[in-house]
């Protein structure tokens, strides 16, 4: 059988036969009075990769928080087959501060069987970071090197969904493109969302559009 979400968060019995890994129906959220999303329904497919655009205050981060159960929305629900381990690049970086980047992942990934260890996490990190910042505390980070910290760690923990929000901020086109590539790499199949205010390079991607209700 399947589970779903119903406004309140709670999970709840559902028909089979679905072929759809995660299913937004009629999601409707207000801040305020105001709305963000309004009978919002789209769904995931087993291993597609998609992309939110829209302006901002469009209700992209809105809805990641919503699949993530970080917020309720005031009607509708999200429905999965089965429950799904999620990777998460938060809007905000979420780092320890006086950690350098692989202890910033391992603090993270924790230890375990299905983990990477010390090695894999700098050779992952060095991918994309320059070799001599690996070390420095991500507090002397430029704020792209900081993104790049969030997206290693996001792409090494073990998952069955990666839920990316806008997380190619601050990175010019070079490092955009080098860190599309490493996601490519390390997604290993997974079904991925992520937002972003532009598609460049994201053609492997089905676009959704949030539409701006403000």
């Amino acid at each position: 059988m399947e589970q779903s979400r119903n406004e309140n968060g709670a999970f709840r019995t559902a028909g089979e036969g679905e072929a759809a890994v995660l299913r937004m129906e009629k999601l409707c959220k207000s801040y305020d009075g105001k709305p963000v999303l309004k009978d919002f329904t789209e769904e995931l497919r087993e291993g597609e990769c998609c992309v939110l655009t829209g302006p901002s205050g469009s209700g992209k981060t809105t809805l990641l928080r919503l699949i993530l159960g970080l917020e309720e929305a005031d009607a509708g629900q999200i429905r999965s087959p089965r429950p799904l381990k999620t990777s998460v690049v938060f809007q905000e970086d979420r780092l320890f501060e006086s950690f350098n980047a692989a202890e910033n992942c391992a603090a993270v990934l924790g230890k375990g069987p299905d983990m990477p260890g010390d090695r894999e996490i700098r050779e992952a990190l060095s991918e994309i970071l320059p070799a001599d910042e690996l070390d420095k505390p991500v507090a002397e980070l430029s704020g792209g090197m900081r993104r790049r910290v969030c997206l290693v760690r996001a792409c090494l923990y073990p998952s069955d969904l990666l839920l990316l929000d806008e997380p190619f901020t601050g990175l010019d086109d070079k490092n955009r493109a080098l860190c599309i590539r490493f996601l490519l790499k390390h997604r290993k199949g997974r079904t991925l969302l992520l937002s972003s205010h532009g598609t460049e390079g994201l053609e492997f991607c089905r676009e959704i559009n949030v539409v701006n209700l403000n």
